[in-house]
């Protein structure tokens, strides 16, 4: 770039590519020698591009069960999320000054980019608290004393409320930004999971002429648009994300890598060829119809070193090769591939039987083998499973679920409810709701502001009722001795004033309220108390970050708490 002074660095995407790709490989090696959070044991990251085109990386780290976090405390070793001490940490704190600060927004800046509708959707200011915690959702909250250091940026005055949690390590090593955050429960990295392999961004648009090149009235044809033809499905890709493709660059990287392994009956598994290809060649392939189960079963037979393991524990001892379609011994010490067995849904019936006994035999060298039970052979694989007591007061059911909920997403589960009702033989549906709603509920929160958990059970059993409704042929939760949602809870949905009123966090409103009280002017302050004192409100919504949103979020706090005490000035506690 020295040679060309008149390029700027965002002229030159390939270079940039180049520099963050090396970045990226340094940052963890970093992790995985340096061990900032303990020794590593997995690893799973996504590129990403932003809007001007400028990649930036999604990481997820997992440590070994030694270094796991068993209380909150804990996490201040390895997160942080105050401004340093410009005296004993002076990098450290340039660092975090000039990287690791977020805003100002809020009143003090309304124009900000991260503020919608009236807020910020960074979800800044943080709250301060002197220790580290875990809310009622499994969310880190990141210890921010008050009355510490400041730092001013764009003449405003920022405290540790505007802190972007950081690893100390870290920034001193790369001098850059890195947002760290402790994920510590399954259902955040499930839908962690789900955000890093979203995809791309997609739109619709059309390509038109400009009105100089426009053709003249006599020029339009008169036959019919087809607006089908005209239409073009494509995406976006920006230069940098081009040269980074070009370059071949992985977009999407984990380790170790994951197996999954195939379950199906026998002489009924999937096979693949080409539409050129003669069925008759086709059947001789000496590799047609072999799969990792049906070569498991074969290796069984002839290698007794590996009948001790179970079918998802093979890849602990042995490696999968796909050329050959057959099973090696390991003869490295490298970390093994992760063996999954492939999702089979509830309602299909004997491959669903199959994959629950394949998580328990051992050594099988047949299909007859797998539903053997102390050397009987059952004519189904629902009956051994039987045998084994994996069925019974519908446990196939709960433990297919519970598996299901560790990455499917909310809706997903529902349906999957909503499915084993229609096709599933479940003897208690009531028994399995009440194990189970609560999983279904996780989008309720944050689709709707759902705070109360009868509320939250409510829309659960509506979003039920629609999928049964809509099913073929129609049903309903009465059919399978569940309650109906309540017809309140529907008009609640649909007037956002009112499940807003109904929602308010008791627990947080105290804590707000001292928070903007401390932050008005004499002129608001008059206001405030005329109002508190007087017990007369006027609810209006206000849809811009000013000093009246404020004053409203401020009478919300006070109204809504049970500790208010309209005679008095003061606030009880």
């Amino acid at each position: 770039m020295s040679q060309y002074p008149s390029l700027k660095a965002q002229d030159r995407p390939d270079i940039i590519a180049r520099v963050f790709h090396m970045k990226v490989k340094s940052l963890l090696n970093f992790l995985k020698t340096r061990k900032p959070f303990g020794p590593a044991v997995a690893d799973l990251y996504t590129i990403e591009f932003q809007k001007r085109g400028l990649p930036h990386c999604h990481l997820l780290l997992w440590v070994a069960p030694s270094s796991k976090i068993t209380n909150p405390q804990q996490i201040d070793n390895y997160i942080l999320a105050e401004i340093p001490d410009p005296s004993a940490e002076p990098q450290l704190h340039k660092v975090a000054f000039e990287l690791m600060m977020h805003g100002p927004c809020g009143i003090a800046r309304p124009s900000s980019p991260c503020m919608k509708g009236g807020s910020c959707s960074k979800s800044f200011l943080k709250d301060v608290q002197q220790t580290t915690s875990f809310d009622k959702n499994g969310y880190a909250r990141y210890r921010r004393k008050p009355d510490t250091h400041t730092v001013r940026k764009n003449d405003v005055a920022l405290d540790n409320r505007y802190v972007m949690p950081y690893n100390r390590l870290l920034c001193l090593q790369f001098q850059t930004h890195i947002n760290v955050e402790y994920c510590g429960w399954s259902m955040l990295i499930k839908y962690l999971f789900k955000y890093i392999s979203k995809g791309a961004d997609r739109v619709r648009y059309t390509i038109t002429r400009s009105p100089a090149t426009l053709p003249t009235t006599t020029d339009i044809p008169n036959g019919p648009i087809d607006e089908i033809k005209n239409f073009l499905d494509a995406r976006f890709i920006c230069p940098h994300e081009a040269s980074w493709r070009i370059l071949n660059f992985v977009i999407h990287n984990r380790n170790p890598a994951v197996q999954v392994l195939s379950v199906h009956l026998e002489g009924m598994q999937r096979l693949t060829f080409r539409d050129s290809d003669r069925l008759d060649n086709v059947l001789r392939n000496p590799y047609t119809g072999k799969t990792t189960l049906t070569d498991w079963l074969r290796n069984n037979r002839y290698d007794n070193t590996g009948r001790h393991l179970r079918y998802v524990d093979y890849l602990s001892e042995y490696k999968w090769d796909a050329t050959d379609k057959c099973w090696i011994r390991r003869s490295t010490r490298k970390t093994p591939a992760i063996g999954r067995l492939i999702y089979i849904h509830p309602t299909c019936g004997e491959t669903f039987y199959l994959r629950m006994l394949l998580a328990h035999q051992r050594g099988c060298q047949t299909f007859e083998d797998i539903r053997t039970i102390a050397g009987y052979t059952y004519p189904t694989f629902r009956d051994a499973c039987e045998k084994l007591g994996l069925l019974g007061n519908d446990n196939e059911w709960s433990d297919a679920f519970t598996e299901a909920s560790s990455w499917a997403t909310a809706s997903e589960l529902r349906s999957l409810f909503a499915h084993m009702l229609l096709h599933c033989e479940v003897s208690s549906p009531l028994q399995l709701w009440n194990t189970h709603w609560h999983q279904m509920a996780d989008d309720g929160t944050h689709t709707h502001g759902l705070l109360n958990t009868e509320d939250l059970k409510q829309y659960v059993l509506y979003e039920l009722e629609l999928l049964l409704r809509t099913a073929s042929p129609p049903s309903s939760l009465t059919e399978f001795a569940l309650p109906l949602p309540e017809e309140q809870l529907l008009r609640c949905i649909r007037n956002k004033l009112l499940l807003k009123e109904n929602n308010y966090d008791r627990e947080a409103l105290p804590v707000e309220r001292q928070t903007l009280r401390a932050r008005l002017n004499l002129r608001q302050s008059q206001i405030y108390e005329h109002v508190t004192l007087t017990w007369h409100l006027i609810v209006r919504y206000l849809h811009s970050c000013t000093a009246m949103e404020v004053l409203e979020k401020l009478f919300s706090g006070t109204l809504s708490s049970p500790v208010y005490d309209p005679t008095d000035k003061l606030f009880l506690s």
